[in-house]
């Protein structure tokens, strides 16, 4: 039950259905779908556009025993992308290399990729398991966001719309740095 309260709230169905798979909620999955086809039946809320994509994968063979290298890419979505930093970062029990890079752009419908080596590190997985994360500070384009938003085809209600808009507009003006972040969980 709290899950679906989750799911009507947040308006994140995705996150909360991978949410739902991973802690084994499959029964309330369903019901959680049928509660939000209810609610956006009357009610809508809108979220931005997608700035940034990120993806983690394997990449090649294994080096040697334990060893492994990840292929991490970062795409721009909407616009150019400034002062971009990225982090890689691990549970305790592996090691990763490099833990950090830097650019200065990245143009929209651009792509990096990365190769991140992993190898056993001296302590122990945590709670969630061994896993490796890609962390990406930087200051989207928000004229180009504000752009994709203001298009009325895409956001037909037009207090979302104007909600998205002031948003935008503060986010402008303090020059506010975006994050996003992806995980990747070895077995």
């Amino acid at each position: 039950m709290e899950l679906i309260k989750f799911i009507r709230v947040s308006g994140f169905v995705s996150v909360a259905l991978c949410l739902a798979f991973f802690f084994g909620f499959e029964g309330t999955i369903h019901a959680g779908i049928e509660k939000i086809s209810q609610v956006e039946a009357s009610q809508n809320h809108y979220v931005f556009p997608e700035n940034i994509s990120l993806s983690l994968m394997n990449f090649g063979k294994a080096i040697s025993k334990g060893s492994l290298n990840l292929k991490g890419i970062m795409e721009a979505k909407v616009g150019t992308l400034q002062k971009l930093e990225v982090f890689f970062e691990s549970s305790p029990d592996l090691e990763i290399n490099p833990t950090r890079e830097k650019l200065e752009s990245l143009g929209e419908k651009k792509k990096k990729e990365f190769v991140i080596s992993v190898k056993p590190g001296k302590g122990k997985a945590d709670e969630m398991g061994s896993s490796v994360k890609m962390r990406v500070k930087y200051l989207p384009y928000y004229a180009k966001c504000r752009e994709v938003v203001k298009n009325p085809a895409e956001f037909p209600i037009e207090i979302e719309r104007r909600r998205l808009i002031e948003i935008v507009e503060r986010n402008l003006k303090s020059s506010s740095i975006q994050q996003d972040a992806i995980r990747f969980f070895l077995k």
